[in-house]
């Protein structure tokens, strides 16, 4: 899970400025609005991007890149082992929890740990430190609702309300957010560079040539054959929260909960 961090200042006219991209290079929809940028897609050149040719391809990823550039973003990403999630002894290292269905769930919320680390230690990101509060937004995650959406609800309420207000909501968005659009342009990236750290891919290379990069992983060192480049990888323990369903559910929204129900 990947995605930018900045200041709300840098955010302003983002979105202005990503939709226009899209809308100069044809991916627009049926009544000339923007379309939607999805990176697997992009790379398929399938949906919007069927049929392109390099020269279309390069000069849209190329503008795109450059907007994040210009409103220096700050690349952050958690990723968890799969192989190695599938080891841990739930019963044994946390007695007194229920264990986690998906390795989703704690990538999720390492990712949040992940952005706090950037936003509360000068040494990390000075540019990021002490900001009034952060405001996490996520893509929406079909196959692992309606459990994840109970977890956002605990997490939201465990950082917002009984400790100290660093994180001032916890939501899920829709993808045609051209901040979602961006965020999937670093977790496919981060991905490729994971499982195939000896392909060199240009997107990648600007995330790390812009310096603002900055990720972390479980268990620990598995980013170390990550050839990141001069990106210091994020190391920190990691406590990870496990609500009992009951508090979940009770923290969930009335609106969020009835959308699930269909109503």
């Amino acid at each position: 899970m990947a995605g930018y961090i900045a200041p709300a200042e840098r955010w302003l006219g983002f979105a202005d400025e990503w939709n226009a991209a899209l809308v100069v290079a044809g991916v627009c929809r049926t009544d000339g609005t923007a379309g939607e940028f999805h990176m697997t897609d992009f790379e398929a050149k399938r949906g919007a991007f069927s049929g392109w040719t390099e020269e279309p391809r390069r000069s849209l990823l190329g503008n795109l890149m450059g907007i994040i550039d210009n409103h220096q973003l700050h690349a952050t990403g958690f990723v968890v082992s799969t192989a190695w999630w599938k080891t841990i002894s739930w019963k044994d290292e946390h007695p007194n929890h229920k264990p986690l269905e998906d390795p989703y769930h704690h990538v999720m919320q390492n990712a949040i740990a992940t952005a706090l680390t950037m936003t509360n230690h000068q040494d990390v990101a000075p540019d990021l430190f002490s900001p009034d509060g952060v405001a996490c937004v996520f893509a929406p995650q079909e196959e692992f609702e309606p459990k994840a959406a109970q977890y956002m609800a605990a997490m939201a309420h465990f950082l917002t309300v009984l400790a100290a207000p660093t994180v001032t909501s916890i939501t899920f968005a829709l993808t045609n957010m051209p901040q979602l659009q961006a965020a999937d342009i670093v977790a496919f990236e981060l991905r490729w560079r994971l499982t195939c750290p000896n392909i060199d891919r240009w997107p990648m290379r600007q995330i790390l040539k812009s310096g603002r990069g900055k990720f972390a992983g479980l268990p620990t060192g598995i980013l170390a054959n990550a050839n990141l480049g001069r990106v210091e990888p994020i190391e920190f323990p990691t406590q990870v929260l496990q609500a009992s369903d009951s508090l979940a559910k009770k923290l969930i929204p009335k609106r969020q909960r009835k959308r699930k129900q269909g109503i």
